[in-house]
């Protein structure tokens, strides 16, 4: 299954991944500006939102608003899934300290390195 987003001026590599997919009979997915987009002569389902992109203001607003809402849904319907793979990421980003406060004290020359999670106040799962 694949998720493709495409808005104008449409990518002819997503074109290309998206006719692959096809190729091999996988799901797609679309979520595009208008029905007549040329990503969803590949797709299973198609989602369309209104964006400006074409316009004098561009906003992603809607597009923005429908990924948010699909991502929530996903991610309520596999609850312990979901909590346990942020937990594993947590933990391994906390273990090489790839996540957390770094502030440099310039008086001193030294780094500050503050644990990120529970203790944190308001961080960790």
């Amino acid at each position: 299954m694949i998720f493709a987003c495409s808005f104008p001026r449409y990518s002819i590599r997503t074109l290309k991944v998206l006719e692959f997919a096809s190729s091999r009979s996988a799901g797609i997915i679309t979520l595009t500006n208008d029905i007549h987009s040329p990503v969803n002569l590949y797709s299973s389902c198609s989602l369309t939102a209104v964006c400006g992109m074409g316009s004098f203001m561009e906003s992603m607003t809607a597009p923005l608003s429908l990924i948010n809402a699909i991502v929530c849904a996903l991610a309520e319907r596999h609850r312990d899934e979901v909590l346990s793979t942020m937990r594993t990421i947590e933990a391994a980003a906390g273990e090489h300290q790839m996540i957390g406060n770094e502030d440099m004290d310039y008086f001193e020359g030294s780094v500050e390195l503050r644990p990120f999670g529970p203790s944190r106040e308001g961080g960790g799962l």
